[in-house]
């Protein structure tokens, strides 16, 4: 059998290295649960994804309103979303994060807090 050279979609694994990589999301937890606990929010689930995007999402109630912060790795972008009666997210604003450090997450997530849009 002749053998055929591989082609690895997103370059082979192990080569590549993350130019900006977000520091991982465990870490950047308890800062954004402080975050949203010091506006008075109850935080709930915090979800990180798996992958080299640093994706994360972060559940909260506010009065009656389910709601959670999403940030989007791949754009860049801080998504305040509510939940819909019948199912399902509909985001409300979002934001561009310059600094995917704690202190740029709080300030991305006040500025979507404070009903600043900025996208």
């Amino acid at each position: 059998m002749k053998e055929e050279s591989v082609f690895w979609l997103g370059g082979k694994p192990g080569t590549q290295q993350a130019a900006d990589a977000p520091p991982p999301a465990a870490a950047l937890e308890p800062a954004i649960r402080s975050a949203c606990q010091a506006r008075g929010l109850a935080p709930g689930d915090f979800v990180a994804a798996l992958g080299g995007q640093g994706s994360w999402l972060l559940h909260f109630s506010a009065g009656e309103q389910r709601q959670r912060i999403v940030w989007n790795g791949r754009d860049r972008r801080l998504v305040l979303q509510q939940a819909l009666r019948a199912g399902g997210w509909e985001d409300l604003r979002n934001c561009a994060v310059t600094a995917t450090d704690a202190a740029g997450f709080i300030a991305g997530m006040a500025q979507l807090l404070d009903g600043d849009q900025a996208g």
